[in-house]
């Protein structure tokens, strides 16, 4: 019978909507309802993000701060099964992946210069046109019925 005057007063109507909302939240976030995908498109968006973040810091006026706790950890947790649904949170882990293989292949190639290196180094650069000062002039062989190269 005293726990039947404790409850009623939370239980009144001009409460209900409160109680049944932190109630839906809190059902939310411990079971593993899964998110439809066209609202995780929406959810998983910057914008989308921010509605929801607005929407959740809304219910501290709404519905008091109960309310507002529960619904900021319903919103956390409606975002990351949106980005779960859609794929994005493994996609951010991906190109961290490929960031750390570039660097250990980085690693396995940083050797000092051979002595070959070193020696083309040094060489003399080729000139492309030839030497003009040499008295020394291509010739093509016979080229047994091939087609010329200006052909």
């Amino acid at each position: 019978m005293n726990l039947k005057k404790t409850l009623k007063p939370l239980i009144k109507f001009e409460h209900a909507h409160k109680r049944v909302l932190e109630l839906l939240f809190v059902l939310y976030v411990v079971f593993n309802i899964e998110t439809p995908m066209k609202l995780a498109k929406m959810v998983d968006t910057p914008m989308g993000n921010a509605v929801v973040a607005v929407l959740a810091l809304t219910m501290f006026a709404a519905g008091g701060p109960v309310a507002g706790i529960l619904a900021l950890i319903a919103a956390h947790t409606l975002i990351k099964r949106s980005s779960e649904a859609t794929g994005t949170i493994y996609l951010q882990g991906a190109e961290k992946a490929e960031e750390i293989k570039k660097d250990i292949l980085d690693n396995y190639n940083s050797f000092p210069k051979t002595l070959e290196e070193e020696v083309v180094g040094q060489m003399a650069p080729l000139v492309a046109g030839g030497n003009p000062n040499s008295d020394v002039k291509p010739i093509l062989n016979n080229i047994d019925g091939a087609a010329p190269i200006d052909n």
